[in-house]
């Protein structure tokens, strides 16, 4: 977590400064200008194993830094994204089956005048052919608003039957429950999610049986939370980069003023010995 790497970051910043790894550049220098190769040689596998401990130091801290990137800001991310999906793969299977239920015709449907006729007779409108004297003919259903054939089992003006309702009602309730779980997580971040609010508002009306009576009511709907959904989650990702970047920084406070330039300076010095 976030403690760990502060930790780490720590103990790299203590190395230095327990290794006097400072003052040994600066005294090395001189020491390889004015003595013997081989004294210098050594002072410089000293400075040169100092620097590889807190080569390994720092690396530590950077995993731990990574490792605090997979808090709960981190995961209501990837559990958004999850939740993102999951409504794109309902919205393209409901599209779907809006589409065959529009377009197929139900059982005892024929041509246009015969008995069963696809798309039936409007209200109003005579008796389909064929029907005995004073009553009317099968084709007599009431006319699909938006040009399909009959209702068949479906309560007029639905694009689905009962069971189908129910099923979409369920998975919605479901990707619902995802919503509400995210919204937990980052109330406890302390992270305000009026924009989640509002979305889980509009994934309840998902239960009102109405909004199936219209494909392009539902269609609608869907766009619209996700569209929704994907402005948050591009608001929740900014903050959680800029989390991990803030810690890097309060990383490169630990580390003394100078000191990049310093080692910088001191392989400078050793490439004009050689």
């Amino acid at each position: 977590d976030q403690r760990d790497a502060s930790r780490r970051l720590a103990e790299a910043a203590d190395s230095i400064r327990d290794n006097k790894l400072k003052e040994k550049i600066r005294y090395s220098k001189g020491l390889i200008r004015s003595r013997a190769p081989e004294t210098a040689q050594a002072f410089e596998d000293e400075i040169g194993s100092d620097i590889g401990d807190l080569q390994e130091k720092l690396q530590a801290a950077e995993q731990a830094v990574g490792q605090a990137a997979g808090d709960s800001m981190a995961e209501a991310l990837d559990r958004t994204r999850d939740l993102m999906r999951g409504l794109e793969s309902l919205e393209h299977r409901i599209a779907r089956e809006g589409e065959q239920a529009a377009g197929e015709p139900t059982e005892g449907e024929g041509q246009q005048g015969q008995p069963g006729q696809q798309g039936g007779q409007q209200p109003g409108s005579q008796s389909a052919q064929g029907a005995t004297d004073g009553q009317p003919g099968v084709g007599d259903t009431v006319g699909d608003p938006f040009g399909g054939g009959g209702w068949g089992n479906r309560t007029p003006g639905s694009y689905f039957e009962p069971g189908e309702i129910r099923q979409w009602q369920r998975e919605f309730q479901e990707r619902l429950g995802d919503a509400q779980d995210i919204r937990r997580m980052l109330q406890q971040e302390g992270f305000s999610a009026e924009e989640l609010n509002e979305i889980i508002q509009r994934m309840q009306e998902f239960d009102d049986t109405r909004v199936y009576q219209s494909i392009e009511v539902l269609a609608g709907l869907q766009t619209m939370i996700l569209e929704e959904l994907k402005r948050f989650e591009y608001r929740l990702r900014r903050e959680v980069d800029a989390e991990s970047e803030e810690l890097f920084l309060a990383a490169s406070d630990d580390v003394p003023p100078g000191f990049r330039d310093l080692i910088e300076e001191y392989y400078r010095a050793l490439s004009r010995e050689n």
